[in-house]
């Protein structure tokens, strides 16, 4: 039994959600941006996998090259995302570490140095959308996916602002 069926959705996301938390997310992103892979397995371990990707092999090499050359691009955790999203190299549990990964990217890019901003509850809103812009994705059309990736930061550093004035 996986931890998705075992606990559901929300205890998987919160066991990857701690490489994350504030203790740890600078030393999560160092290493991710050092050895991609070693992340992305122990991401699977937390959400209740077995460390190793089940499909898309050679896309996964190829993803964590680009990660570990050191791109420091705005577009990194949109291209990390959409990957891991849209070709589910670790099955069900695809959709939460690539959003965890792409959080990861925005640190180590630079687009969210200190993993601020909140880009899922974008997402959410969002879903069907977002579900359709992974296809296109899988499809090979980049467009709709980054557009919508984009869109989600932005409106996730309001609202890590949004959240900061209240504090």
């Amino acid at each position: 039994m996986t931890l998705l069926s075992r606990w559901g959705v929300l205890g998987a996301s919160i066991s990857v959600s701690s490489m994350l938390a504030p203790d740890s997310l600078q030393a999560s992103a160092r290493v991710f941006s050092r050895a991609p892979l070693q992340v992305l397995s122990r991401m699977s371990v937390l959400a209740g996998g077995g460390g190793r990707p089940e499909g898309a092999p050679e896309r996964l090499q190829q993803l964590a090259l680009l990660i570990s050359q050191g791109a420091h691009d705005v577009l990194l955790p949109q291209v990390v995302h959409a990957e891991l999203l849209a070709h589910e190299p670790f099955g069900e549990r695809s959709g939460l570490i690539a959003r965890a990964a792409a959080r990861l990217s925005a640190v180590t890019s630079g687009l969210d140095p200190r993993g601020l901003a909140v880009p899922e509850p974008y997402l959410l809103r969002h879903r069907d959308d977002y579900l359709a812009a992974a296809a296109a994705w899988r499809q090979g059309s980049a467009v709709e996916f980054l557009e919508l990736s984009l869109r989600s930061w932005i409106a996730g550093a309001e609202e890590a602002e949004a959240i900061a004035r209240e504090l």
